[in-house]
């Protein structure tokens, strides 16, 4: 069996092709299926970052790698709900959600910070990366039906105060950043969020159809 540090995980091809669904969408604004596959690519490329991090903290932990590794520890189990206090501002007590996404714009549409950072501490960190490619189509479709869908953004900035700058921004233009330029839970927590104040924006509580 090959050693952890031996693992070689297709990041440049994850890279490559979030590159060139980047540049399609830059051409072809707006376009739902481009959304959707950006955000495969968001959470699949987080995944992927994360488990290579924790690959070589491994090997770090177990022996000396023969080069210089990026890290000296490995990622803490702890790591999403970590972030999800860093995003809120809230240090939660983790509530498992029958629904994430469901539980976490219900949160979010009450204006429940707390509640939402409860709810997504709660959640499975793979199910967590994957709200990024659940809400990217939803975003797109209900924000070509608001009359001012930038309004939503008021929801991210009471509910995440931590978020970085520009990231529910890109997220809301379907073109975000390639998922390695930043914390890979922000895009998916940004999402969840913007999703809610678009929905609350026209009047819908929750996802119509629920």
């Amino acid at each position: 069996m090959s050693s952890p540090s031996a693992v070689n995980l297709p990041l440049s091809e994850v890279r490559r092709a979030a590159h060139d669904v980047h540049t399609a969408s830059r051409r072809l604004a707006r376009v739902p299926a481009l959304a959707a596959a950006l955000g495969h690519l968001d959470a699949a490329a987080g995944a992927l970052l994360l488990a290579e991090h924790a690959l070589q903290g491994y090997a770090v932990s177990t022996r000396p790698p023969p080069q210089s590794s990026t890290v000296d520890t490995a990622v803490p189990v702890t790591w999403w709900t970590a972030r999800i206090a860093v995003l809120t501002g809230v240090h939660p007590s983790p509530v498992p959600a029958p629904d994430l996404l469901d539980d976490a714009l219900a949160r979010a549409q009450d204006g429940d910070r707390d509640g939402l950072a409860a709810v997504l501490a709660g959640a499975d960190p793979t199910d967590g990366l994957g709200l990024a490619a659940r809400t990217a189509p939803y975003v797109q479709h209900y924000a070509d039906r608001a009359e001012r869908p930038s309004a939503a953004l008021d929801t991210v900035r009471e509910l995440l105060p931590g978020l970085p700058p520009g990231v529910a921004e890109a997220v809301l233009a379907g073109t975000p950043d390639g998922p390695w330029d930043g914390h890979p839970a922000d895009r998916a927590v940004a999402g969840t969020v913007l999703l809610a104040g678009l929905l609350s924006l026209l009047g819908h509580k929750g996802l119509p159809g629920d």
